[in-house]
């Protein structure tokens, strides 16, 4: 493996904790990767919320931000590249992007986060992010006091309506069916 391919970290995951990591360590001066799909969970949002100082900021808006002062720091490098595997060597970790290049790092961090994976309810992804929802903290202010629906599996279905009910009180739960 090439010297220019090690890392003292390698970041999964080029979202707001990603980035945010790689500016802590680039301002240590560790040499940092950063490999980054371009699919943040919130990719749908117009907004985000509870963020301090970029509450109501676009996703992609922050992500622009955040990218630009990263520049600043010369350690630090972003691909635009899926990590595909990563596996623990004598050295630290191996990671293989998509485009089939390799680097090694002393330490792996996961900010990957997660992906939501949607129930088979038609036309639902035309409304994901704009008037359906999966965090309350993040969209409950904006449907104060208005009525809202909950999808979901019965006891998840449940705890979700008992913590939005600091929100609204207009609530409505539909549960699937749950087996066993």
């Amino acid at each position: 493996m090439k010297a220019t391919n090690q890392r003292d970290v390698i970041v999964v995951g080029g979202g707001a904790a990603g980035l945010n990591a790689a500016l802590i360590l680039g301002r240590a001066r560790r040499r940092v990767l950063i490999g980054d799909d371009g699919h943040p969970r919130n990719d749908v949002a117009e907004k985000m919320h509870g963020f301090i100082s970029r509450d109501g900021t676009s996703p992609s808006k922050l992500l622009v931000k955040a990218r630009k002062e990263l520049k600043s720091y010369p350690s630090v490098e972003l691909i635009k590249d899926k990590v595909e595997k990563a596996q623990h060597t004598k050295i630290g970790f191996s990671v293989t992007l998509e485009s089939g290049k390799r680097f090694v790092g002393k330490r792996l961090l996961l900010a990957n986060g997660v992906r939501d994976k949607l129930p088979d309810i038609e036309n639902l992804t035309d409304f994901w992010g704009r008037s359906v929802f999966v965090c309350p903290f993040c969209d409950g202010w904006e449907f104060r006091d208005r009525k809202i629906g909950i999808y979901g599996k019965t006891n998840d279905a449940i705890e979700l309506a008992q913590e939005l009910h600091g929100w609204t009180k207009k609530i409505t739960v539909c549960s699937e069916t749950q087996a066993g």
